[in-house]
């Protein structure tokens, strides 16, 4: 399945952050898919852009953004992130 943003969202993949197990022994029940990651920031890729877009990002481009604005949508078995234009904090460079 193909998703195409629209209305100033830029669609993105964030890179997974490798996470340890601890082995703790916890009187406490979490919910399901509670993450101990307190990251307030990621780093994505950009997989596509909206044409009404005013960020300059093209594919490929790696974007910081913050993470609790970041929409997960899923349709079926495909997954997508998205993220509003307003919330790209900035372009990633290498040396």
């Amino acid at each position: 399945m193909y998703l195409r943003p629209k209305n100033r969202h830029i669609l993105v993949k964030t890179r997974k952050v490798e996470e340890q197990e601890e082995s703790t022994n916890s009187s406490f029940v979490l919910p399901e898919g509670y993450s101990k990651s307190t990251e307030q920031y990621a780093m994505a890729e950009v997989m596509e852009a909206s044409e009404d877009c005013s960020v300059s990002v093209s594919r490929g481009d790696t974007v910081l953004v913050p993470t609790n604005m970041l929409l997960d949508i899923k349709i079926e078995d495909d997954e997508f992130q998205m993220i509003l234009e307003n919330y790209i904090l900035g372009v990633l460079y290498g040396d």
